[in-house]
């Protein structure tokens, strides 16, 4: 009786296990599949309502397990009417999300952007230099506050 009953548990955990292994690799695939287009229509559509004009990104590289995604070939566009706004182009901006900060239910992001090249005019009336990005130290999402903690740049131009 006793050898039934560890068998019964044996298909039991091995099912379990499979199902669990099923699981994992099907979100794997979705993950490499489908991850990266989404990523890129969010932050194309995130960075065009953020900065109040047209941004593109050339391709998007996850890699979750590390917490970075790295933003490819990234357009920031000029208005159609003046003002210009920002022109931004970077080959390479790697973002990377600091782990600890979950603790505090706060999401604290880190960017490196390799070769930018940025070009805005400034407003003559602003004193104080102008708003570049007007982006808030904080964002709440859900129950998560999302912010940025460094900016860094290599190879920067203008």
């Amino acid at each position: 009786m006793w050898i039934r009953r560890l068998r019964w548990w044996h298909v039991v955990l091995v099912t379990a296990l499979a199902v669990v292994g099923i699981v994992l690799a099907a979100s794997w695939v979705i993950l490499r599949v489908y991850g990266p287009a989404f990523t890129r229509e969010r932050v194309e559509a995130l960075l065009s309502e953020a900065l109040g004009q047209p941004a593109r990104v050339g391709a998007v590289h996850l890699r979750p397990w590390r917490g970075r995604i790295s933003l490819v070939d990234l357009h920031v566009l000029p208005r159609a009417t003046p003002p210009d706004g920002v022109l931004l182009r970077a080959p390479t901006i790697d973002v990377s999300v600091d782990i600890a900060s979950l603790w505090r239910r706060e999401l604290t992001l880190s960017l490196l952007a390799t070769d930018l090249d940025l070009d805005m005019t400034a407003p003559p009336t602003k004193a104080d230099g102008p708003g570049i990005f007007p982006l808030p130290q904080y964002v709440e999402i859900g129950p998560l506050r999302v912010g940025i903690g460094s900016v860094r740049l290599r190879a920067a131009t203008r």
